[in-house]
């Protein structure tokens, strides 16, 4: 049985959610140091995660226990494990248990938050507090990146250039899945951007490679998977 400061602690924060880093200070101090080591990630049995290595080198995802890890610069034969690696800014949570919600109809990226958002609600995840949520099937319409390296002529807040030099990929549809994380008021500037409720990353089918998602749709036939609280 689960002790009660235990209980009492998932309470407050559902799945097990843990936030290192914040996108705030990234922002604002240009800091892009080390503030959680993927292998404590992996020990603590963390099933879904999203953030970006130290030094903003690369992206970083979970799914279903699985960690992925992928570079903005080629690093070939020298890529180092996925677990001797380092976050700078890391989203983690541990859900076992997934309902399926169905999509029957393509979703733009103005609709897939709202459609988000309301099978949460409808599913009683409580908007006030974070949940990782997943998606398998086809992506449309996707602009991605990959963090290759801080980008010198970014002068924080207000800046005008990106904070990373990074690598871009955009296209029409790609099969895979996306691990992402919802972001209530309270934790926005921290695990996502201000004023944004979603930090998502893609997936390939193979779970070899990962990039941080800017916008996206959804192809329909695809499933969102919402966590249950069990």
């Amino acid at each position: 049985h689960q002790s009660p400061a235990v209980g009492s602690q998932s309470a407050q924060s559902p799945f097990g959610f843990k936030a290192y880093g914040a996108f705030g200070n990234m922002i604002q101090q240009r800091n892009y140091l080390a503030a959680v080591a993927l292998k404590d990630v992996a020990d603590d049995l963390a099933t879904d995660a999203v953030g970006a290595l130290s030094g903003l080198r690369g992206e970083i995802s979970m799914i279903e226990g699985k960690l992925i890890v992928s570079y903005g610069a080629e690093c070939g034969t020298a890529c180092p494990a996925a677990a001797a690696e380092t976050a700078t800014l890391l989203a983690t949570a541990t859900a076992r248990n997934w309902r399926p919600v169905p999509i029957d109809k393509d979703l733009d990226a103005k609709a897939v938050e709202s459609f988000i958002r309301e099978q949460a609600k409808a599913n009683g995840l409580d908007e006030s507090k974070p949940f990782p949520f997943r998606i398998n099937g086809a992506i449309t319409n996707f602009v991605m990146h990959v963090n290759a390296a801080p980008n010198p002529r970014f002068k924080g807040h207000g800046s005008f250039d990106e904070m990373a030099v990074t690598g871009l990929a955009k296209g029409p549809r790609i099969a895979g899945s996306v691990v992402g994380f919802y972001a209530p008021p309270a934790l926005q500037g921290v695990i996502t951007h201000m004023g944004e409720f979603f930090h998502a990353h893609y997936v390939d089918e193979q779970r070899t490679t990962t990039a941080h998602l800017d916008s996206f749709g959804i192809a329909a036939g695809s499933t969102l998977m919402l966590p249950r609280q069990e």
